[in-house]
C-alpha cells in the first residue's frame, strides 16, 4: 500500500507524514470514485502547502484526470460556424488552413472537444478574439494577456504602414492609394484574404521592408533586387 512521495516537494517529510494520515483516515478510498486511493492531491495545486485540509486521497486515474482538466477551456465551438459565415468562408476553407480533414472540423464543432492550441489557430485564421469562442466567462482571463499582445501586433503593422505613407506624401488621395498598394502586396505575398491574418514572424519580416517602401517597389522579402 505504501508509495513514495515526490522528493521534490518542499518539506518532503511533512508531506510524507500528512499523506499517510490522509490516506489512513479515508480508509484508502478515492474521494472522487471510491476506488483504492494510493495518492493524495493538493487542492490548490501547490507543491508546498501540505496542510491536512489541503490534501485529498485519489486513485491514480482520478488524479491524472484532475490535472489534465486543470487548464482545459470550455469552448463554444458553435461560434466557429457563426464566424465562418461572417467571414464568407466554410468548413473546407478552415480545414485546408489547419491541414485537417473537413470531417474533423465538423466533429470539433459538434462535440466541442479540441485542443486549446487548435482553437487559437482557428481564432487567428478567422481574425476573431479568442474570448469569442470561450463559453465559460471565468476562463477569459487566461487569454486576456495573449489577446492584448495580438492586438498590439496588429496595431503595430497598421501604424508602420501609416507612418510610411505619411512620410511619402501629404496628399490624402495618394496616402489611400499607397495603403491599397501596400496591403494588396502583403495579401498576395502571404496568400491571405486580409493582412491581419499574417502571423507574428511574417509581421517581423515585412515591417522593415514597409519602412523602406516606395511607390512601384516590391515588398516581397524573397524578391532579389535587380
Amino acid at each position: 500500500m505504501s508509495r513514495k512521495t515526490n522528493r521534490f516537494y518542499i518539506n518532503h517529510y511533512l508531506m510524507k507524514k500528512n499523506r499517510k494520515e490522509v490516506l489512513e483516515s479515508n480508509d484508502f478510498k478515492c474521494a472522487k470514485c471510491g476506488q483504492e486511493a494510493i495518492l493524495v492531491h493538493h487542492k490548490d495545486f501547490s507543491i508546498d502547502n501540505h496542510d491536512i485540509n489541503n490534501l485529498i486521497p485519489l486513485c491514480a486515474s482520478c488524479h491524472t484526470k484532475l490535472h489534465k482538466n486543470r487548464n482545459k477551456i470550455a469552448w463554444d465551438t458553435k461560434m466557429i460556424e457563426v464566424a465562418l459565415m461572417h467571414r464568407g468562408l466554410d468548413k473546407k476553407d478552415l480545414a485546408s488552413k489547419l491541414d485537417m480533414a473537413q470531417a474533423s472540423i465538423s466533429i470539433i464543432i459538434r462535440t466541442g472537444n479540441t485542443k486549446n492550441s487548435t482553437m487559437r489557430k482557428i481564432a487567428e485564421f478567422l481574425d476573431y478574439p479568442i474570448e469569442a469562442f470561450i463559453s465559460c466567462e471565468n476562463d477569459i482571463k487566461k487569454f486576456e494577456k495573449a489577446i492584448k499582445t495580438k492586438r498590439q501586433e496588429k496595431d503595430r503593422l497598421v501604424q508602420v504602414i501609416d507612418e510610411r505613407v505619411n512620410e511619402l506624401t501629404d496628399n490624402n488621395k495618394r496616402k489611400n492609394m499607397y495603403k491599397i498598394w501596400i496591403t494588396k502586396q502583403i495579401r498576395e505575398i502571404y496568400k491571405v484574404q486580409s493582412y491581419h491574418f499574417i502571423n507574428k514572424e511574417q509581421r517581423e519580416e515585412i515591417i522593415p521592408i514597409i519602412r523602406e517602401w516606395k511607390p512601384g517597389a516590391d515588398l516581397n522579402p524573397n524578391q532579389k533586387p535587380a
